[in-house]
């Protein structure tokens, strides 16, 4: 490790570009030159090799942790963090001086807009829990709005305007990731929530009214179980200069994505 460190730090990209971890579990980056002893240095040092390590944008002194984050995570996660590493990396290609506060900005944003789409997951769990009746509600409709929420937890991107007729519009032309389960809860739920709303305008019993709306919210706890953005979340605050500190949404703000 103190002969790998010294050698990056002869070769002129300490505190410069990114180091990553190898297979051995020493320091490197990509596109480091092979690495043969202590004295042997490659023909390109210094600046030259600095210039031509930060054309990778994983090798960048604030964003290249993030960057190879975000390019490794799974894809059935939520479409935020594509954004975000759009972002990252166009921000990268700008040859502008990224700052800590331009990227802690960017992740910040990004959380932000995972976290309102789990509190509404949360919001109506704990609704629906209490009063069935909140499932087929006129009032404050989920229909419109579940299915795009529960979308872009796994990597689609919905439109944030409740739209109750989008999920029946795209749900033959979506490309999926590995776990097509996630797709199969979401597309269950509002199968399930039109009938429950078809039972409601049939005055059907209370009985069978309580079971459709059952129903649905087992799916949806079974697909709050199963979303794989909390572990995204950990994984960029670790490798952050500051906490991912995201403002709470009133509780009266969470119930309509």
């Amino acid at each position: 490790m103190r002969r790998r460190l010294a050698w990056l730090r002869d070769i002129g990209v300490m505190g410069k570009v990114h180091l990553d971890v190898d297979s051995e579990g020493l320091p490197t980056f990509h596109g480091m030159p092979p690495y043969e002893e202590i004295d042997f240095l490659p023909e390109v040092t210094g600046p030259e090799l600095v210039a031509l390590a930060l054309k990778d944008p994983r090798n960048h002194p604030l964003m290249g942790g993030l960057i190879t984050i975000l390019r490794g995570i799974d894809p059935d996660t939520h479409v935020v963090w594509k954004k975000a590493l759009a972002q990252l990396e166009a921000l990268h290609a700008s040859n502008t001086i990224a700052t800590a506060s331009n990227v802690t900005a960017i992740l910040i944003d990004a959380k932000a807009s995972y976290m309102e789409d789990r509190d509404n997951l949360d919001s109506f769990l704990h609704t629906a829990q209490k009063n069935y009746r909140y499932v087929m509600s006129q009032q404050e409709p989920a229909l419109p709005w579940l299915a795009q929420c529960m979308a872009r937890m796994f990597g689609i991107d919905a439109p944030l305007e409740p739209d109750e007729n989008w999920w029946a519009t795209v749900r033959e032309h979506l490309e999926l990731g590995a776990d097509s389960r996630l797709f199969t809860l979401t597309d269950m739920v509002w199968q399930r929530m039109r009938v429950a709303n078809q039972y409601v305008s049939r005055d059907f019993p209370d009985g069978v009214l309580q079971i459709a709306a059952k129903n649905v919210v087992e799916l949806v706890y079974e697909f709050h179980t199963r979303e794989k953005n909390m572990l995204i979340c950990k994984l960029v605050e670790d490798v952050m200069f500051e906490p991912l500190d995201v403002p709470k949404v009133p509780e009266a703000a969470q119930i309509v994505c």
